[in-house]
């Protein structure tokens, strides 16, 4: 059998979100790139990723800019 991991080690961009690619029905609810504490996140829907601690901790998935600085 053969596998295929299609999304792994994925590090989204806001470009990914950019008009161009985003249906503009969804351009309100594209996640933001926010810094908190010198750490940048997405924030989306009022949640940040990637969550740092707790239940379901995780580092994957940082935003790989913030105001156009990788």
């Amino acid at each position: 059998m053969n596998l295929i991991d299609a999304d792994g080690h994925l590090e989204e961009s806001p470009a990914t979100f950019a008009d161009t690619y985003l249906d503009p029905r969804y351009r309100s609810q594209r996640p933001k790139v926010v810094n908190m504490d010198g750490m940048i996140y997405w924030l989306l829907e009022e949640q940040l990723f990637p969550r740092r601690l707790g239940k379901g901790c995780h580092n994957l998935g940082t935003p790989a800019s913030f105001n156009g600085e990788p």
